[in-house]
């Protein structure tokens, strides 16, 4: 068996979490595998969520995967690194990777629909993380 041992690390680092407030985007504390997943499959040309054809067939059978084991819907990348084993060592200080709130303006007219357009954005942002993969 062969193994690669790379360093992540960053100023900033967003993972969102599906629960969101009114008033902030929130973040998972750690890196995931497949947004690892993801990244590999980037650099090595695989497609992703973006290129997946979204017909009415395949969003039926996104739905059924929830119900049913069989016809699971996933990305090119997904189908062929799922089973990948990979290990994700956090190397902040006693594990914890501190959070802070960021706010931005994302001024782009179609972003919001408030009056002038302009929509304020709050995220939870992990600082300076670092990782061994």
């Amino acid at each position: 068996m062969k193994a690669v041992k790379f360093t992540l690390s960053g100023k900033n680092a967003f993972f969102k979490k599906p629960e969101v407030n009114t008033y902030y985007y929130f973040t998972f504390g750690q890196i995931h595998k497949v947004a690892l997943l993801g990244m590999f499959g980037a650099i090595l040309g695989y497609d992703g969520y973006a290129q997946k054809k979204w017909t009415r067939d395949v969003c039926a059978l996104a739905l059924l995967q929830y119900y049913s084991e069989a016809d699971h819907v996933e990305p090119e990348f997904y189908e062929k690194l799922n089973k990948l084993h990979i290990s994700i060592v956090p190397q902040n200080e006693r594990g914890y990777i501190p959070k802070k709130v960021q706010l931005f303006n994302n001024s782009v007219g179609y972003a919001s629909g408030e009056q002038g357009g302009n929509l304020i954005v709050k995220e939870q942002w992990l600082e300076n993380p670092k990782w061994d993969i």
